[in-house]
């Protein structure tokens, strides 16, 4: 009887050592399938950026130069174009489907924009008081518009469409830290791909402020995506707001370039930094509670 009990007892261990054996290289294989994808989604982010960047700034620069069209239509020309490749990147990682849209979460998602979106209305009211809109022509403020929601959604088609849906799926969403790391990472990327301003003819200095402004920017995007159930769309035009606010205080029409804008250092640049930060800490704060709960 007792060696019949040995026997099933190693028999037992046996079976219980398959097992984990075969738990431990699914999860080897699933680990390395992840970052496999993870490093793809990057270069694919990578490549349309580039694509945009280069080409794309050559091409302003040639259609400013030779084409005597207006600043404000080559780069709604330009964004259109980003905003396309954007979008393609998208089908091409097979994450199209984040593009669907849903009225679920909006609320909650603007919500958790609300700082932000009211800080830019701060520089829209800005520009209302000190100049009059009525002496730009009505199709500059069309193209204007178009330019703005091109700019969301090719940047929130490759930061949180491809880059961060791609880290959450690396780190998971099955706890807050994990959400939050992926956020972390999205916005950490998008911020560094602003110091390519610098071949555009921003200042080092100033590029860096932006950058820094930026990583906090995208993590405040990264929980609106995350809070709106991932509704990129909304995402896309709130970005395209803050911008467009950013652009108009700059004196976008009034012959000046983002990149004028961007070399424009002041104190309010450093501040935004610190501002930023400081909501993107509590909104991720607030995920992390929520999770938890």
């Amino acid at each position: 009887m007792r060696t019949q009990e040995l026997k099933k007892t190693n028999i037992s261990e046996v079976i219980s050592d398959t097992k984990t054996s075969r738990k431990t290289v699914t999860k080897i294989e699933k680990n390395r399938r992840n970052t496999s994808v993870l490093i793809f989604n990057i270069m694919v982010t990578v490549v349309i950026f580039l694509i945009v960047k280069f080409p794309g700034e050559f091409l302003r620069r040639e259609l400013l130069e030779s084409s005597g069209l207006s600043y404000i239509k080559v780069m709604f020309l330009i964004e259109t174009m980003a905003g396309l490749l954007g979008v393609g990147g998208l089908f091409l990682v097979k994450k199209q489907g984040t593009l669907a849209f849903s009225a679920k979460g909006i609320l909650k998602g603007v919500a958790t924009g609300s700082l932000m979106l009211g800080l830019s209305s701060l520089l829209l009211l800005t520009f209302l008081f000190n100049h009059d809109p009525f002496t730009v022509s009505g199709l500059d403020m069309v193209l204007y518009a178009i330019f703005l929601v091109m700019i969301g959604v090719y940047e929130e088609s490759l930061f949180r469409g491809i880059l961060q849906n791609a880290f959450h799926e690396y780190f998971g969403e099955d706890s807050g830290k994990n959400i939050v790391t992926a956020i972390v990472c999205a916005s950490v990327v998008f911020g560094l791909f602003h110091l390519f301003n610098l071949f555009s003819g921003a200042g080092l200095l100033q590029v860096v402020i932006q950058a820094l402004s930026a990583i906090g920017g995208g993590m405040i995007f990264g929980v609106i995506y995350c809070n709106s159930r991932k509704n990129l769309w909304l995402c896309a035009l709130i970005h395209g707001f803050c911008d467009g606010c950013s652009f108009l205080h700059g004196g976008i029409f009034s012959g000046r370039t983002v990149v004028d804008s961007i070399n424009d250092f002041s104190i309010k640049n450093v501040a935004t930094i610190v501002i930023y930060l400081v909501i993107a800490i509590c909104l991720m704060m607030t995920i992390k509670t929520e999770k938890a709960e």
